[in-house]
């Protein structure tokens, strides 16, 4: 945050399809969560989402986002967001077939690390 005036946190991992002691059905792919907003400036939770509904599933149809749906963002999100003091964060919830099915479709040989993605997503939402 000294070096550039503001932070971003992205909290990512992958949940269950279905999870019926919550909630009927299945979630969508991609669920980000910014605790309604509170926890992530407007504009970096649209560009967000827009760069998500943006990639392709390794060979399907593209994926299914939610935006503050089920899924708002958990206690890092709201612990840690604070867009007024230039501290960003959303949470990402991969469903588990699309996390399974990414994972299986590249070797890691093969696709970028971690970091890399991270910071090519990064860059990809300053630039809008």
């Amino acid at each position: 945050k000294a070096e550039h005036g503001h932070a971003v946190l992205f909290d990512g991992h992958s949940i269950k399809s279905q999870l019926p002691w919550l909630f009927d059905g299945t979630l969508p792919d991609l669920n980000l969560g910014t605790a309604e907003g509170s926890a992530c400036a407007t504009s970096l939770r649209d560009a967000l989402a827009a760069l998500l509904r943006e990639q392709p599933m390794f060979g399907q149809p593209r994926y299914s986002v939610a935006v503050d749906g089920r899924f708002k963002g958990g206690h890092i999100t709201r612990h840690y967001g604070r867009p007024h003091d230039g501290v960003h964060a959303a949470q990402s919830r991969q469903r588990k077939p699309a996390a399974v099915l990414s994972s299986r479709a590249f070797s890691r040989a093969s696709r970028p690390s971690a970091p890399r993605r991270c910071k090519r997503c990064c860059d990809r939402c300053c630039r809008r």
